[in-house]
């Protein structure tokens, strides 16, 4: 995995880093994806916003992998961030 243009924001109340990520899934997947990550005071709590956007995988086998892993990916995705936000 490999990420670059990464970008923060940072206010009283907010939170926001932004950047692509470039990932390889198995030898001949090859996906692309923007990620907008936003952390929000409210009260005595932290809410946390994930977005995922400008996902691209070229190619016939990436089209199976967009088509038949999306859930996976996604599931996958949000409990990694669950297990490392619950330490």
């Amino acid at each position: 995995m490999r990420r670059t243009n990464i970008s923060r924001t940072v206010d009283d109340e907010n939170v926001i880093v932004e950047f692509d990520e470039k990932y390889q899934a198995g030898r001949m997947i090859n996906v692309k994806s923007r990620s907008l990550d936003e952390f929000t005071i409210s009260g005595d709590k932290v809410k946390h916003h994930t977005v995922l956007s400008e996902v691209k995988a070229p190619g016939i086998l990436c089209f199976f992998y967009r088509t038949f892993g999306k859930s996976s990916i996604g599931n996958s995705l949000m409990k990694s961030y669950k297990t490392f936000l619950e330490i």
